[in-house]
């Protein structure tokens, strides 16, 4: 029985995570509103399969299935992995996390690509709290990431062995245990300083009220 992934947001990281389960022998099932979607997607895996295999000292498992969604629902059905990549704002991804736990698996694990919310903040409002994982790439542009984190649990009654069932079983992306909470996001931090320091601002850059909102994510 074929291993079925959903990434849940087909940008930069979405396709990266996409590549990496593809290329590792998953059928994956792709979600994202955006009608560029294919495209990047595809920009992506043209990249990783000419890189991918130069990375490894051992062949590559058969390619599985790419599919791309026209809901939510579609996209994790069968899942035992999914993986959200959505715009960093609270409120879409506690709502696109209420929509994946209306029709995913119960025992299936849901990880978080976040760069900015704690497990605690994106568990609020979810009808299975303990379901939600943040699983950031430590280097998301490289199809997926060598490794990733796994934030920590607040949840009492988190499975312990949920982790087994995805990326942890791939001997090629390796789960990356960060211990008490931190802050926000300390494994790229101390992994890789030069993809986390802040670019130095001119005295005659504007200031201005910041970037504007994230598009509505389709739900």
């Amino acid at each position: 029985m074929a291993n079925i992934v959903a990434i849940i947001g087909g940008g930069v990281i979405g396709g990266g995570w996409a590549a990496r389960f593809l290329l590792m022998g998953w059928d994956v099932q792709v979600f994202d509103p955006d009608p560029q979607a294919m495209r990047k997607i595809g920009e992506v895996l043209d990249n990783a399969r000419r890189s991918l295999p130069g990375l490894s000292d051992v062949m590559l498992p058969d390619e599985g299935q790419l599919t791309y969604c026209e809901t939510i629902s579609e996209a994790v059905q069968g899942a035992s992995w999914i993986q959200e990549s959505i715009p960093e704002r609270l409120d879409i991804k506690r709502k696109t996390f209420q929509k994946i736990q209306e029709t995913c698996a119960p025992d299936a694990v849901i990880g978080s690509s976040t760069s900015g919310f704690k497990t605690s903040e994106l568990q609020g409002c979810a009808t299975r709290p303990d379901q939600i994982m943040v699983t950031p790439p430590v280097q998301p542009g490289l199809f997926g990431g060598r490794w990733i984190q796994i934030g920590p649990q607040p949840i009492k009654n988190t499975p312990g062995a949920s982790i087994e069932k995805g990326p942890k079983k791939n001997p090629r992306t390796q789960p990356l245990g960060i211990g008490p909470p931190f802050g926000r996001f300390p494994g790229r931090k101390n992994l890789n300083p030069p993809l986390s320091a802040p670019k130095p601002r001119s005295p005659l850059e504007s200031r201005g009220p910041g970037p504007p909102e994230a598009p509505p994510f389709g739900v």
